[in-house]
Protein backbone atom coordinates (compact mmCIF):
# COMPACT_ATOMS: atom_id res chain seq x y z
CA UNK A 1 0.00 0.00 0.00
CA UNK A 2 1.51 3.53 -1.12
CA UNK A 3 1.20 6.40 1.76
CA UNK A 4 -1.01 8.93 0.62
CA UNK A 5 0.37 12.27 -0.94
CA UNK A 6 -2.70 14.38 0.60
CA UNK A 7 -1.79 12.63 4.38
CA UNK A 8 1.94 12.78 4.60
CA UNK A 9 3.32 15.57 2.38
CA UNK A 10 7.16 15.07 1.04
CA UNK A 11 9.60 17.74 2.32
CA UNK A 12 12.15 18.92 -0.44
CA UNK A 13 15.61 18.89 -0.33
CA UNK A 14 16.40 22.87 -0.19
CA UNK A 15 13.51 22.95 2.85
CA UNK A 16 15.39 20.64 4.93
CA UNK A 17 19.02 22.34 4.50
CA UNK A 18 17.33 25.71 5.07
CA UNK A 19 15.87 24.17 8.36
CA UNK A 20 19.04 22.51 9.19
CA UNK A 21 20.81 26.19 8.78
CA UNK A 22 18.34 28.28 10.62
CA UNK A 23 18.03 25.71 13.94
CA UNK A 24 21.62 25.41 14.12
CA UNK A 25 22.49 29.40 13.50
CA UNK A 26 19.58 29.81 16.40
CA UNK A 27 21.40 27.03 18.35
CA UNK A 28 24.59 29.06 18.50
CA UNK A 29 23.27 32.40 19.36
CA UNK A 30 21.34 30.43 22.56
CA UNK A 31 24.56 29.37 22.86
CA UNK A 32 26.15 32.60 22.70
CA UNK A 33 24.11 34.51 24.93
CA UNK A 34 24.35 31.89 27.43
CA UNK A 35 28.13 32.22 27.25
CA UNK A 36 27.60 35.65 27.46
CA UNK A 37 25.21 35.92 30.55
CA UNK A 38 27.24 33.04 32.50
CA UNK A 39 30.69 34.23 31.79
CA UNK A 40 30.75 38.56 32.02
CA UNK A 41 30.10 40.30 34.83
CA UNK A 42 27.68 42.26 34.92
CA UNK A 43 28.99 46.22 34.83
CA UNK A 44 29.68 48.11 37.91
CA UNK A 45 27.54 50.99 38.87
CA UNK A 46 30.29 52.51 40.21
CA UNK A 47 31.64 52.65 36.94
CA UNK A 48 28.62 54.51 35.49
CA UNK A 49 28.39 58.46 34.51
CA UNK A 50 25.71 58.56 36.40
CA UNK A 51 27.31 57.56 39.46
CA UNK A 52 30.11 59.99 39.01
CA UNK A 53 27.47 62.98 38.69
CA UNK A 54 26.07 61.92 41.91
CA UNK A 55 29.24 61.76 43.41
CA UNK A 56 30.30 65.22 42.11
CA UNK A 57 27.12 66.78 43.49
CA UNK A 58 26.97 65.43 46.73
CA UNK A 59 30.91 66.79 46.64
CA UNK A 60 29.42 70.24 45.74
CA UNK A 61 26.48 69.94 48.48
CA UNK A 62 29.23 68.92 51.31
CA UNK A 63 31.05 71.68 50.52
CA UNK A 64 28.33 74.68 50.11
CA UNK A 65 26.52 73.42 53.69
CA UNK A 66 30.06 74.25 54.95
CA UNK A 67 30.25 77.21 57.38
CA UNK A 68 33.95 78.06 57.62
CA UNK A 69 37.41 76.70 56.35
CA UNK A 70 37.90 73.91 59.15
CA UNK A 71 34.16 72.78 58.05
CA UNK A 72 35.69 72.68 54.17
CA UNK A 73 38.40 71.06 54.93
CA UNK A 74 36.68 68.41 57.32
CA UNK A 75 34.03 68.26 54.21
CA UNK A 76 36.74 67.38 51.97
CA UNK A 77 38.11 65.08 54.18
CA UNK A 78 35.56 62.78 54.54
CA UNK A 79 34.97 62.93 50.52
CA UNK A 80 38.70 61.84 50.29
CA UNK A 81 38.25 58.97 52.77
CA UNK A 82 34.98 57.76 50.64
CA UNK A 83 36.71 57.24 47.76
CA UNK A 84 36.39 60.80 45.65
CA UNK A 85 39.20 62.72 44.61
CA UNK A 86 38.71 66.02 45.37
CA UNK A 87 40.34 69.22 45.81
CA UNK A 88 39.66 73.03 46.15
CA UNK A 89 41.16 74.95 43.62
CA UNK A 90 41.20 78.49 43.23
CA UNK A 91 40.16 80.24 40.03
CA UNK A 92 43.45 82.05 39.70
CA UNK A 93 45.01 78.36 39.13
CA UNK A 94 42.88 77.37 36.02
CA UNK A 95 44.54 77.62 32.42
CA UNK A 96 42.16 79.11 29.95
CA UNK A 97 43.03 76.71 26.73
CA UNK A 98 43.64 78.15 23.22
CA UNK A 99 41.38 75.32 21.88
CA UNK A 100 38.82 73.32 23.04
CA UNK A 101 40.24 69.52 23.89
CA UNK A 102 38.96 67.63 21.39
CA UNK A 103 38.30 63.27 21.61
CA UNK A 104 36.68 63.70 24.96
CA UNK A 105 35.53 60.13 25.90
CA UNK A 106 31.14 59.97 25.42
CA UNK A 107 31.04 59.01 29.22
CA UNK A 108 32.35 62.13 29.84
CA UNK A 109 30.27 64.63 27.31
CA UNK A 110 26.96 62.72 29.37
CA UNK A 111 28.42 63.29 32.68
CA UNK A 112 29.01 67.03 31.37
CA UNK A 113 25.31 67.09 30.15
CA UNK A 114 23.79 66.02 33.50
CA UNK A 115 25.71 67.89 35.30
CA UNK A 116 25.17 70.85 33.22
CA UNK A 117 21.36 70.56 33.94
CA UNK A 118 21.90 70.99 38.05
CA UNK A 119 20.96 74.68 39.09
CA UNK A 120 23.29 75.02 41.85
CA UNK A 121 26.20 73.75 39.76
CA UNK A 122 28.44 75.64 37.36
CA UNK A 123 30.66 74.00 34.60
CA UNK A 124 33.91 75.53 33.56
CA UNK A 125 34.32 75.16 29.69
CA UNK A 126 38.09 75.81 28.09
CA UNK A 127 39.79 75.46 31.16
CA UNK A 128 42.53 73.06 32.51
CA UNK A 129 43.79 72.81 35.99
CA UNK A 130 47.25 71.21 36.94
CA UNK A 131 50.18 70.95 34.66
CA UNK A 132 49.30 72.50 31.77
CA UNK A 133 51.70 72.19 28.77
CA UNK A 134 51.81 74.10 25.57
CA UNK A 135 52.23 72.10 22.40
CA UNK A 136 52.87 72.93 18.95
CA UNK A 137 49.83 71.76 16.44
CA UNK A 138 50.64 72.98 12.82
CA UNK A 139 53.11 75.74 13.80
CA UNK A 140 50.33 77.13 16.93
CA UNK A 141 51.15 76.79 20.35
CA UNK A 142 47.99 75.56 21.82
CA UNK A 143 47.58 74.44 25.66
CA UNK A 144 46.22 71.48 26.58
CA UNK A 145 46.01 69.35 29.90
CA UNK A 146 48.93 66.91 30.81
Amino acid sequence: MKPDNKTCPRVGLTTQIVTLASLSVLFGVVLMIAAALLFLDPPDEQESPAYGVARVAEAVHFVRAANDAGAVDSSLSSLRNSGIQVELVPLTSLTLLARPMRNVPWTSQLARRQLSVLRDITLLHGVSYGAARAISDNGRMIARAA
